[in-house]
């Protein structure tokens, strides 16, 4: 199996304390490649935190700049489906 590439849409809680550290506990080779969220120095701290190389304050910009194979999306329930199609257009597995 090669490496799962994904990126982290939504810097918060969920994000830093349930996605981000399952993934790279998961036994899988996972690589989190990039976060994004509106508050950008929030993403700055968990990209330093996790060693996440690309940090973006949009989804969007992450999604049109970034080779990512997922996207696990960690923002409040009333934006999942506009992040969710964006990444779902962008050929990306959502979770």
């Amino acid at each position: 199996m090669s490496v799962l590439r994904v990126g982290i849409i939504g810097a918060g809680g969920i994000a830093s304390g349930v996605h981000i550290p399952n993934y790279l506990n998961s036994g899988y080779e996972v690589e989190i490649v990039a976060i994004a969220d509106v508050i950008v120095e929030l993403a700055q701290q968990v990209a330093e935190q996790f060693t996440i190389p690309y940090v973006f304050s949009s989804y969007k910009e992450m999604l049109e700049n970034v080779e990512l194979d997922a996207a696990s999306v960690c923002i409040p329930n009333k934006f999942h489906a506009q992040a969710t199609i964006a990444a779902l257009e962008a050929g990306c597995h959502v979770l």
